[in-house]
């Protein structure tokens, strides 16, 4: 390419190799212009539909993203059902996320209802109208720098993300 960029992977859990989560100036500086850069990280057994994205200026807009299909290794009798989204599938997809992080949503934007049993495991929230709220819950057990955020260009690079840091749990 001729500019900087980075791929962040959604839905990989990544334990240990923050590094490697591509979220630029966050986990990782960009690559530099014309030049590669090997991500190399375990998926030890994730399977599932996925999808990347980057994570430089504009590039998301201009359609650096798509899915991220892994199929299971051994002979998966529902291999039938996994699906390779067409990338028109991502266009518009306007949510929050957590890098590398499962959460579930015990309460949904327009929604008084708290759901503590059974909630809901998606890759991204959306956050409703103005005024709505949502309520998450999920388990700080990777340790590095990560990142919430909107996926939205001008959303995202006027400030609406939160970069934190995770520690190492103390003995």
């Amino acid at each position: 390419m001729a500019q900087g960029t980075s791929i962040h992977w959604h839905g990989i859990l990544q334990p240990r190799t923050a590094d490697q989560d591509g979220v630029a100036w966050v986990t990782q500086c960009p690559i530099a212009a014309n030049n590669t850069f090997m991500y190399d990280f375990p998926l030890g057994d994730q399977t599932g539909t996925y999808w990347y994205h980057s994570h430089a200026t504009t590039q998301y807009c201009d359609g650096l993203r798509g899915p991220f299909v892994i199929y299971d290794r051994a002979a998966d009798p529902h291999k039938g059902l996994f699906h390779n989204p067409s990338p028109q599938a991502w266009r518009d997809f306007d949510t929050l996320s957590i890098s590398t992080h499962h959460f579930e949503v015990v309460r949904s934007a327009g929604s008084n209802v708290t759901n503590t049993n059974n909630p809901p495991i998606p890759d991204g929230v959306n956050t409703g109208l103005i005024g709505d709220e949502v309520t998450i819950y999920f388990r700080t057990d990777n340790p590095g720098p990560w990142i919430f955020h909107c996926h939205i260009d001008f959303h995202l690079e006027a400030g609406l993300a939160v970069v934190f840091a995770e520690g190492i749990k103390s003995k």
